[in-house]
């Protein structure tokens, strides 16, 4: 009995454990959601290249890269965008990169919505 209750611990536990392994995106974030969440933001053109994690039972990840509007400032941008992510998803690890529409991605030649 004290086997049965040991494997039936250990196989309860391991899906959360395999997902971090993995660097699996949480369950309770949609990919889709958070993009449209971010791109909603002021000066956002686009959205691409978001990869989004576990890091471990309570933290997630994000990073993506944002492609601003000409002339937006892309420090505030990035500030807003950050509150938000944190605010409607829970997320306080992310990290953005800065494109225009001019420049597309930086070193791979790609173009917004391409990726």
């Amino acid at each position: 009995m004290i086997s049965a209750w040991i494997l039936w611990h250990a196989l309860s536990e391991i899906g959360p454990v395999i997902r971090i392994l993995m660097l699996a995106a949480p369950p309770e974030v949609g990919a889709a959601d958070l993009r449209r969440a971010i791109k909603a933001g002021e000066g956002i053109e686009e959205v691409h290249h978001l990869h989004l994690w576990q890091m471990d039972e309570e933290r997630s990840s994000v990073e993506a890269h944002l492609v601003l509007a000409e002339g937006v400032d892309f420090t505030d941008a990035v500030r807003r965008v950050k509150q938000r992510v944190e605010t409607e998803f829970g997320i306080r690890h992310s990290t953005f990169e800065i494109e225009t529409l001019a420049s597309g991605c930086a070193g791979t030649g790609c173009r917004p919505g391409e990726a």
